[in-house]
């Protein structure tokens, strides 16, 4: 039985420069080196959905733009049905329309999918529910009321919670300013 070895000696190993110069053709200089990107976040509602967790539990005010309004007639309504009788049949059973929300993004265009929602927002009341309110609590919930639509540029403050069914988080509607809304001059005197 034999063996045969062999070994190859391609001469004496050689170690990498540390000069990332030396590789340039001569007249070059310096290797340029690529720019570090940027992991600034930018925009409120992005900064909430990544940085959650750290405000969960805190009021907070976040700017945004309304990506998606909530419309129970809309969410009611069956094939071949108009919008008059939906509403006929929500009247006779509010318990159909959850409470009103919508989302915000940090542009008008933000999908849905990449908004924040906005939960408990004040909205008109239903018949059924102003005959068991007393006229001043009819006139504290009717004070947070603001009007607002898809597209619109709003300032929403509220309590930040972030759970489980909600990976980004949630914002639970304490008060709105419609920025997309020109203020009166008089009522922004009042206010200040």
């Amino acid at each position: 039985m034999s063996i045969f070895i062999f070994v190859s000696a391609c001469g004496k190993p050689t170690i990498p420069s540390a000069d990332l110069t030396d590789d340039l053709p001569s007249g070059q200089g310096s290797a340029k080196l690529p720019t570090i990107p940027s992991f600034e976040i930018t925009g409120d509602v992005k900064r909430y959905r990544v940085q959650g967790s750290k405000y969960a539990g805190t009021q907070v005010t976040i700017k945004g733009y309304v990506t998606w309004v909530y419309d129970c007639v809309s969410e009611q309504k069956q094939p071949g049905e108009s919008d008059d009788v939906v509403r006929k049949r929500i009247a006779a059973q509010p318990e159909l329309c959850k409470k009103a929300h919508f989302y915000i993004g940090d542009s008008a265009s933000t999908p849905p999918d990449q908004s924040l929602w906005v939960l408990g927002v004040a909205s008109p009341l239903r018949p059924d529910q102003k005959n068991i309110m007393d006229p001043e609590a009819i006139a504290t919930h009717n004070a947070k009321i603001v009007p607002y639509k898809l597209g619109d540029q709003v300032e929403v403050l509220g309590n930040f919670e972030k759970k489980k069914e909600n990976l980004y988080g949630l914002l639970r509607f304490e008060s709105m300013r419609n920025l997309s809304v020109p203020v009166e001059p008089a009522a922004e005197a009042a206010t200040e």
